[in-house]
């Protein structure tokens, strides 16, 4: 999980100083979308699966980031778009 969670703020700070640098980052927005997304849900349910049972019950935070997360590969741009603009920039599609 603490490799997923590292990976993930890499990612996201270099394109966030792409951004900020007013660079051409529109790959790599979409990559740390993807990655974030995809590496958030994973935990989630990683952490649901530690708790067992009780992963499922709202006594437990697991079941609420999982619930919440959920979403995000949906909002904001599906996961499949995102994954098709990187492609588009290394000229693959």
């Amino acid at each position: 999980m603490r490799r997923k969670i590292d990976r993930a703020q890499a990612l996201s700070h270099h394109a966030l100083s792409l951004l900020v640098d007013k660079k051409p980052c529109r790959s790599e927005v979409s990559l740390a979308k993807r990655m974030v997304c995809d590496d958030a849900v994973w935990i989630a349910d990683r952490a649901i699966q530690i708790h067992g049972g009780y992963g499922y019950t709202t006594e437990f935070s697991p079941e609420r980031w999982w619930r919440d997360l959920r979403l995000m590969p949906i909002g904001g741009g599906t996961s499949e778009i995102m994954a098709n603009i990187v492609l588009k920039d290394l000229d693959i599609l």
